[in-house]
């Protein structure tokens, strides 16, 4: 199960290059966000392929290798705040496992979209509340595994590797999962924010679920063009 979680963000990480690729292939010096750019080794992996691109990060630390290659980074709280950019300024917005942080998911999309140029790009990657695991995990008694109750220790679920030990983050859980969406919770917080035209997808699951039910896949994910 475990190996299985870990290859979802894989496959998911690798969907968002792909897809950010075949949108700018054929175009010159993107303007593009990585949402949560971390240590900006995603972001490499994003945007590297395109022509001479433009890339932003913003993130709660800066936390950036020395090899990042995000080209302007800022530290930035994401909740409940408008993003530091000004309407339309980019091609291309990819956020990853970030919306999950983030208690005012509503403002979150509403500012991806007034960012994004119209016929831009937006990619928006989420852990799934409803994934099998986490369901299995409720029917046991215990909370979902992606749950971060405890401001000290990983509480949520004994199927969690990490279960009962420290939460690394000297913040405790300020900055860790405040509710995480469904399948379906995401497409209509999506379409309610004004995110029309977007397809979603998922990764993760076992191999005939994941085809016959992407519902309870581990990784849920939105993309589409601004319209």
């Amino acid at each position: 199960m475990i190996k299985k979680m870990c290859s979802a963000f894989d496959e998911s990480n690798n969907f968002i290059a792909k897809k950010v690729y075949e949108y700018g292939k054929n175009k010159e010096r993107m303007r593009c966000l990585d949402i949560g750019c971390g240590t900006g080794a995603n972001s490499f992996k994003y945007f590297h392929a395109l022509r001479d691109p433009e890339i932003y990060g913003i993130d709660r630390l800066d936390t950036r290798t020395s090899d990042a290659p995000i080209f302007k980074c800022s530290i930035f709280d994401l909740e409940g705040a408008k993003l530091p950019f000004r309407d339309e300024f980019f091609d291309i917005i990819v956020s990853n496992q970030v919306i999950e942080h983030i208690l005012d998911k509503d403002m979150f999309l509403r500012e991806v979209r007034r960012t994004l140029k119209l016929g831009g790009l937006y990619v928006v990657s989420t852990e799934n509340i409803s994934s099998l695991e986490n369901i299995i995990s409720l029917i046991m008694g215990n909370e979902p595994l992606v749950q971060h109750s405890s401001s000290k220790y990983i509480i949520s679920s004994v199927l969690s590797p990490h279960f009962l030990k420290p939460i690394p983050d000297p913040f405790g859980n300020k900055y860790l999962h405040k509710n995480v969406l469904s399948y379906f919770s995401l497409k209509r917080l999506a379409r309610l924010s004004g995110l029309s035209g977007f397809k979603i997808i998922s990764f993760g699951g076992l191999p005939l679920i994941s085809k016959l039910m992407p519902i309870y896949n581990r990784v849920i994910l939105i993309y589409g063009i601004r319209l």
